[in-house]
């Protein structure tokens, strides 16, 4: 299952929901910018910070079952300076137990 296939309820969990911006910065849409930082913050939710149009935005990824949110961050971690669309590519089960 990629990262991009998580759902929370019926809802996509990827991309992050992105914070908002101050007024003037351009605001990441769907799987823009590229990927700087993911840390765990509860057990499945993941952090995860970018770069995007000469700014860092942060967001928060959700998600029902499948991988901890430490798996995550630790799958998403190893493809810090990627594209995001390559991070959504990421297969979140290979290797981990889930539950």
């Amino acid at each position: 299952m990629r990262i991009r296939d998580l759902k929370l309820g019926r809802a996509n969990a990827w991309p992050p929901a992105w914070k908002p911006t101050p007024p003037g910065v351009r605001f990441p849409l769907g799987e823009q910018g590229v990927l700087l930082a993911a840390r765990a913050l509860s057990r499945r939710s993941v952090a995860v910070r970018i770069s995007f149009a000469g700014h860092d935005h942060e967001g928060l990824v959700v998600w029902d079952g499948g991988p901890t949110a430490e798996r995550m961050a630790e799958l998403m971690s190893g493809a810090i300076g990627s594209p995001l669309t390559t991070v959504g590519d990421l297969d979140a089960l290979e290797g981990a137990a889930t539950g």
